[in-house]
């Protein structure tokens, strides 16, 4: 367990921050807090919560409409924990996701995930023709190595804008070079936040085939692992990828919590401390 003081210096996030955020997305909410902040009160699936809460804060959202969404989530959850739900911000909306459906959190308006039928409906007949007017006749062929590189730029450019025609982009970058292995990495990433772990899965694999010293690679796979209930394979691929990294803070933190999961605490509290050190020295 972890003190108040302990859990805001560990995500960044002020101590006043850390408790509004656990009363309103934590399922022991007020009854977890006390007015005495070296009382322990979290554990490493709170500091999850806690740190996705950081992360959404630092990607632009205001705090009162991350704690908003935070508290849509909790009543729509009950007594099931907020870290297993993946949350992202796309196009400036915040979207849930729990592996098989995505949604807007406040609204509860259902968003379409990637690799479902109608995304690739709308793939087919928006994106794709798009994309191959504009920018098919500067591209060599399917086989030149350069055109692999500019669809991935281009993908990584409509990310932003258009995320069905990224995810189209980087097929074709695949299409052209199937060893580009930062855009095996990115389309695996869209799937995994779009819900499809087990497609995400093997992309991440292919790309540790790829690149077996790539820490990202190691570390996305470990993480849609652990997301599907494969610890000992997820935690085989978080030491993967701090073997190529030692630096790696969001692997040492996902490792301790795992570790934790599986009752081994001590070394667990030697990650966190890692992780904390690395966020120190970034």
């Amino acid at each position: 367990m972890f003190t108040t003081r302990q859990a805001a210096r560990l995500v960044k996030l002020s101590e006043q921050r850390v408790r509004t955020v656990a009363r309103v997305a934590l399922p022991s909410g007020d009854q977890s807090l006390s007015s005495n902040p070296d009382q322990p009160t979290f554990a490493f699936q709170d500091l999850a919560v806690l740190r996705t809460a950081a992360r959404l804060i630092s990607e632009g959202l205001s705090a009162s409409r991350v704690e908003r969404a935070l508290a849509a989530l909790r009543r729509q959850l009950g007594a099931q924990s907020l870290s297993s739900l993946q949350l992202r911000v796309d196009a400036g909306v915040l979207v849930a996701s729990d592996g098989s459906h995505a949604w807007e959190p406040v609204s509860g308006q259902a968003c379409f995930a990637f690799g479902s039928p109608k995304a690739a409906e709308v793939t087919q007949t928006r994106n794709a023709a798009k994309l191959v007017d504009t920018l098919g006749a500067i591209f060599d062929g399917p086989s030149d190595m350069t055109a692999a590189d500019h669809w991935f730029d281009m993908a990584m450019t409509l990310e932003e804008s258009d995320a069905s025609g990224a995810y189209d982009a980087y097929l074709r970058a695949l299409t052209c070079n199937p060893e580009h292995v930062e855009a095996t990495i990115n389309i695996g990433r869209m799937c995994s936040d779009g819900g499809d772990l087990k497609r995400a899965a093997a992309y991440f694999r292919n790309a540790v085939r790829i690149d077996p010293t790539h820490p990202v690679a190691h570390f996305n796979l470990a993480v849609t692992l652990h997301d599907l209930g494969d610890w000992a394979g997820a935690e085989a691929a978080y030491r993967a990828s701090l073997a190529h990294d030692p630096g790696f803070a969001d692997a040492h933190f996902n490792l301790a919590a795992l570790l934790e999961q599986r009752g081994q605490r001590d070394e667990a509290l030697k990650h966190l401390k890692a992780y904390d050190d690395a966020r120190r020295d970034a």
